[in-house]
């Protein structure tokens, strides 16, 4: 048991331009993290070949005596595949994987024995809710092609150590957050982790990966390394990608995580981008390391070296895949496949069906408020139409209107007998109203009018009054005239007075 306790271990990730290495020990079964070490490669390697990488990291392995300590390394997100499955409930563990060995290997792009395969039960950003009647178990699966791995063993046989795991960067990273930050139920999180090639960005929530994706952000012959800009790009390219399969979802807070140089600045330019709060990853206290290295380059080697080996595994281990047992009975494992696929069509048309519905109730809500502006704009054009139809109708009625009412006030009486307390004119037809003296004034002036060609009085009423001024009764006439009647206007010199002689 002593031995076993002081035995040390290595999680090791790198990048085009340095290698990061956790040592760590197993005390009772859990994880102790022991220290960090990071080191530029050197000129004379290359990251790309693994026996020149390998020599250099048995130098490093060899100035901290880890000479045959074993390894864990992890395969970055640009080197796997991801395919989301929804296979049937109820399967035991050796049909499960032969089921997803099924399945995954009709979807490849590249042939099914070029690769491993392997998988953890798990909600991705294309299943989410689909466990919710509880007919369907998701399952995300990653395939890795063999030469990859070949990779990774052969730079831990040059360096002098035994590659025991090979886990997916993004679960290394995921399990780094929830060690190092405090998340509540529900909050979903966006981590972007920056190496000298890629950004790697992860949508996560209650220790689970929603949405995993891989940009690069330089090419191998620009040693300006990445560029700010760029990654926020790529960053909002992918939130579209995921927020057009997952409609009405938000990103709660946002992490970043490297040692580029950039992390500052690309967490002032996310803030402003995203509107969330935005924070640099800092894994060292959620871990208990003391150490003068800049942590947040170290979250996937130790998010490697965080797995309790008394409980639980990688998510995925390319190296020890789950892999299907013998099958004792071909028919079986045939029919529930043959039901996965029918499963897997149903839940594609679900989410399709679902997705396609969220898009026309959007369609619909534009619409409807296109619709009430329209009605506004038709009531406003309602509204000027009828008042240049009145116009319209005044102008082609040629009337002759200040002729009219000079005729009209010359054949009124005196205002002594009469006078108007109202006059309302419209198209062939002019409404008094008034007072008068007694009521065979108002029938003398109505006789006076008919006898003219073309006017016609029509009496409204008359009611009784009286006034200080010795009226006595209240009348409404209405006085029709046709485009033939021809107003009679006369003038005459006002009466002198006093002041003019």
């Amino acid at each position: 048991m002593l031995k076993f306790i002081r035995r040390k271990h290595v999680a090791i990730d790198y990048d085009r331009r340095e290698v990061r290495m956790v040592v760590f020990r197993y005390v009772r079964g859990r994880p102790v993290i022991v220290s960090l070490h990071r080191a530029e490669i050197p000129e004379g390697a290359d990251s790309r070949d693994a026996v020149s990488l390998g020599g250099f990291i048995k130098t490093l392995v060899a100035d901290l005596g880890l000479g045959g300590a074993r390894a864990v390394m992890c395969v970055g997100r640009s080197q796997a595949v991801l395919k989301s499955l929804m296979l049937p409930t109820g399967v035991s563990s050796d049909e499960l994987a032969s089921m997803v060995q099924y399945q995954v290997s009709r979807e490849l792009p590249f042939a099914a024995d070029e690769a491993v395969v392997d998988f953890t039960r798990g909600v991705h950003w294309d299943t989410a809710g689909a466990e919710a009647d509880g007919e369907v178990t998701t399952v995300l699966a990653a395939a890795v092609r063999i030469p990859v791995i070949e990779t990774a063993g052969r730079i831990c046989d040059e360096a002098d150590l035994k590659l025991e795991r090979l886990g997916l960067r993004p679960y290394a990273n995921l399990r780094a957050v929830y060690r190092s930050v405090r998340c509540e139920p529900g909050e979903r999180i966006l981590l972007v982790d920056i190496t000298s090639d890629e950004a790697e960005i992860d949508v996560m929530c209650d220790e689970s990966l929603e949405f995993s994706r891989s940009a690069a952000v330089t090419s191998p012959e620009d040693q300006a390394g990445p560029d700010v800009r760029r990654i926020v790009a790529e960053v909002t390219r992918s939130l579209q990608s995921f927020h057009a399969t997952q409609p009405g979802t938000e990103i709660d807070a946002a992490l970043v995580a490297g040692a580029t140089g950039l992390e500052k600045d690309l967490v002032a330019a996310l803030s402003e981008s995203l509107s969330v709060r935005c924070e640099l990853l800092d894994p060292a206290g959620g871990f208990a390391v003391q150490t003068s290295e800049e942590a947040s380059s170290f979250a996937a080697a130790l998010g490697l070296a965080s797995v309790d080996i008394r409980r639980e595994s990688l998510p995925f281990d390319f190296v020890n895949p789950k892999r299907p047992a013998p099958p004792k009975n071909t028919r079986r494992i045939k029919a529930i496949a043959a039901a996965a696929v029918i499963v897997v069509l149903l839940g594609a048309g679900a989410l399709a069906g679902s997705s396609h519905i969220n898009r026309l109730k959007t369609d619909v809500n534009k619409l409807t408020v296109k619709k009430k502006k329209l009605l506004k704009t038709n009531k406003s054009l309602k509204r000027i139409s009828k008042r240049v139809k009145a116009v319209e109708t005044w102008a082609d009625a040629d009337y002759r209107w200040l002729g009219q009412l000079a005729h009209l006030s010359n054949t009124l009486p005196e205002a002594k007998a009469l006078y108007l307390t109202g006059l309302d004119c419209s198209p062939g037809k002019v409404m008094l109203t008034g007072r008068v003296a007694d009521s065979e004034t108002v029938s003398l002036f109505a006789e006076k009018l008919m006898d003219m060609t073309g006017y016609e009085v029509r009496p409204k009423g008359t009611s009784a009054v009286r006034d200080k001024f010795g009226y006595t009764m209240q009348f409404r006439l209405e006085v029709l005239i046709s485009p033939d009647a021809r107003p009679v206007v006369t003038t005459s010199r006002p009466a002198e007075t006093e002041s003019d002689k």
